[in-house]
């Protein structure tokens, strides 16, 4: 199962879908985010446009990362390397990247009832504890991810819930930030 999903990653170029995000905190405080991913392999490219319940996003366009708040007029850049993001370690999976394998050696299949009948749930454990548990939901037959859960080790967990999976080629537009006029842009080195 984890074989044919790196497949099919390892294949795709680019990816988009809604997706829903429900954040659990370790109060076990939810939250429930929706919006749509944009994902390139060609310069390792990310976006997620959160439209519910406030809109934001976050670009990666392989060198640069920008969290974008429109409501408080800011867009805050730095470099991918230095920054901090779990959407990057969602990048890292869905767009071919074999190495997490290297960081995932052991995998489960779980009995488990998936969320949509016919799909298959596999548990991902991570060779170092300060990695979060991976649980990812696969549709067998396409080997595509229909959901992607990290558990930390304090306890939060952020699952998401991907439909309207296309594998079509996106716009590399989609990509480039460009400040809105009055939005305030700050550089973190």
């Amino acid at each position: 199962l984890l074989d044919g999903m790196t497949r099919v990653y390892a294949r795709l170029s680019d990816f988009s879908a809604s997706f829903e995000q429900v954040s659990t905190d370790s109060s076990n405080r939810r939250q429930v985010q929706r919006g749509l991913l944009y994902l390139s392999r060609n310069g390792r490219k990310m976006r997620f446009d959160y439209q519910t319940p406030a809109a934001k996003s976050y670009y990666s366009d392989g060198k640069t990362y920008t969290a974008f708040d429109p409501a408080a007029g800011q867009a805050v850049q730095s470099p991918v390397s230095k920054a901090v993001d779990e959407r990057l370690q969602v990048f890292q999976v869905l767009v071919g990247n074999r190495e997490w394998r290297d960081q995932y050696p052991r995998a489960e299949l779980l009995a488990d009832a998936p969320l949509n009948a016919g799909r298959r749930v596999v548990r991902l454990f991570p060779h170092r504890n300060d990695l979060p548990l991976v649980l990812l939901e696969i549709e067998p037959q396409s080997s595509l991810i229909e959901r992607f859960e990290l558990t930390y080790p304090d306890g939060e967990r952020t699952e998401y819930r991907f439909s309207a999976i296309k594998t079509a080629r996106v716009d590399p537009a989609l990509f480039v930030f460009t400040a809105p006029s009055g939005v305030e842009v700050v550089q973190e080195r």
